[in-house]
């Protein structure tokens, strides 16, 4: 008997509906309430601490300034 025959859960398991545990389905409420739970943590830290935390999220750059990426593509002149 090959290993595969003996899965209960079967090839298609990957397809199950997603757990209502998964934070992309959460309710309205509950999600509200996650982000102002953070905010208030936020909020509630040093202001270098404060820098610290967006500088890890990319918000901003070590120096304090706004990150800019360049463009990866060349932009379309005006059609002719």
């Amino acid at each position: 008997m090959c290993r595969m025959a003996r899965r209960t859960d079967g090839p298609l398991s990957a397809m199950k509906p997603k757990r209502p545990s998964d934070p992309m389905r959460l309710s309205e409420k509950d999600f509200s309430a996650r982000i102002t739970a953070y905010l208030k943590k936020f909020d509630a830290l040093p202001r270098k601490k404060q820098k610290a935390e967006m500088i890890k999220f990319g918000w901003f750059n070590a120096d304090g300034t706004v990150p800019v990426y360049p463009m990866d593509h060349v932009p379309l002149g005006p059609r002719e």
